[in-house]
C-alpha cells in the first residue's frame, strides 16, 4: 500500500469549520504538520498508527506530524468538526513560558491520541467551539482573523492542560481499538531507525513467526512492515535535515545504506530532492503568518 503526504501548510496554523456529507475516501498518509480534529458530528473511525478511535461528539483527537493515518468516513451521515493544522514549529508564549505544542511532545511515548468528555463537553471548549463556528458563518465578524488567533491560543492551552492532566498511560485501552503485538512492533521500529531492522529480529523479539507477524502487520495496519519501515526512515531522515543535517548525514542516521537508494526513495515520496528541502530551510521562518494554507488533498 502507498503511504502519501498529503496537504501542505504554508502557515504557522490554520483553522477550518466543515459541515459536510461527502464520500471521502482516503489511503494511509502522513503530514509535516500537526492535526487536531474536533469532532461533532457523524460517524468516523480514525487509524493512527494502528490504533483504531470510534470518534463520539466532542472528542479532541491529536495527530502529531509524520504519524500515519487515515479517516474512514460514513458518508450517509453530516459530518461536522473543526479541524486545526499547525506546523511543528515554536510556538512558545513567552509571558508565562507555556509550548502550545507541547501535547503533541509529550504524549509521544504514551499513544495517546484522544481526549474524550462524554456527553457533557466542558464550558470552557463549549465557548471557545461555538465561536469559532461564529466566525466562519457570519461574514461581517468584526476582527475575524485575529479572533480566530485568539481562539486559537485560547484552544490549544485547553488542550494542553488536559492532555497534560491526563496521567492514566492505559487510559488508551478505553479508547483505542489496537493489537497490542502489532503496537510493540511499530514502537520497537520507530526506536530503532537509525540501526538494521530485520523483520526476522523483530518477529524473534515479539516471539512471533515471521510470516505470521508480517501478515498480522498488514492486516492490522493496512501496510507492510517494508513500506512502513522505509516511510519512517525518510520522514526521519526529513526531521533530520530539517534540524541542519546535511542529506547523506541523516540517509545514514536514518538507517540508509546506500545513499543513491535513499535519493531515490525521498524523491519517490516527496516528490523532490533532498537538496531541495536544504534550500528551503534557509527562508523559512517561525513567527506567525497568515499566508493561504493550500487546501488541495485536504485532509479535514
Amino acid at each position: 500500500m502507498d503511504v502519501s503526504k498529503k496537504g501542505f501548510l504554508k502557515k504557522d496554523y490554520d483553522i477550518f469549520y466543515i459541515k459536510d456529507k461527502k464520500s471521502y475516501e482516503f489511503t494511509y498518509h502522513f503530514h509535516d504538520f500537526h492535526k487536531v480534529v474536533i469532532f461533532l458530528k457523524g460517524v468516523v473511525h480514525y487509524i493512527v498508527e494502528g490504533r483504531g478511535y470510534k470518534l463520539e461528539p466532542f472528542d479532541v483527537l491529536i495527530v502529531r506530524n509524520n504519524e500515519i493515518h487515515k479517516p474512514e468516513i460514513d458518508s450517509d451521515f453530516i459530518y461536522e468538526r473543526i479541524v486545526i493544522w499547525i506546523k511543528d514549529v515554536n510556538l512558545i508564549q513567552e509571558e508565562e513560558n507555556i509550548d502550545l505544542l507541547e501535547c503533541f511532545k509529550s504524549r509521544e511515548g504514551a499513544m495517546l491520541n484522544l481526549l474524550r468528555f462524554g456527553d457533557e463537553m466542558p464550558q470552557g471548549l463549549h465557548f471557545i467551539i461555538e465561536e469559532i463556528k461564529r466566525t466562519f458563518k457570519k461574514d461581517d465578524v468584526y476582527g475575524k482573523t485575529l479572533m480566530r488567533k485568539a481562539l486559537f491560543i485560547q484552544l490549544m492551552v485547553y488542550i494542553n492542560e488536559r492532555f497534560l492532566a491526563e496521567t492514566d498511560t492505559n487510559s488508551i485501552k478505553k479508547y483505542a481499538s489496537y493489537d497490542q503485538t502489532i503496537q510493540k512492533a511499530i514502537a520497537y521500529i520507530n526506536a530503532n531507525l537509525k540501526n538494521e531492522l530485520k523483520v526476522e529480529t523483530i518477529a524473534e523479539s515479539l516471539y512471533m513467526s515471521k510470516y505470521h507477524l508480517m501478515r498480522k502487520f498488514k492486516k492490522d495496519t493496512g501496510y507492510t512492515m517494508h513500506s512502513y519501515i522505509l516511510k519512517k526512515r525518510l520522514i526521519y531522515s526529513k526531521e533530520l535535515m530539517r534540524k541542519g543535517k546535511s542529506a547523506y548525514n541523516a540517509s545514514v542516521e536514518a538507517g540508509f545504506g546506500d545513499y543513491s537508494t535513499f535519493v531515490r526513495s525521498y524523491k519517490r515520496l516527496f516528490n523532490e530532492l533532498p537538496s531541495k528541502l536544504k534550500n528551503k530551510n534557509r527562508f523559512e521562518g517561525s513567527r506567525f503568518s497568515f499566508e493561504h494554507s493550500n487546501k488541495e488533498e485536504l485532509d479535514i
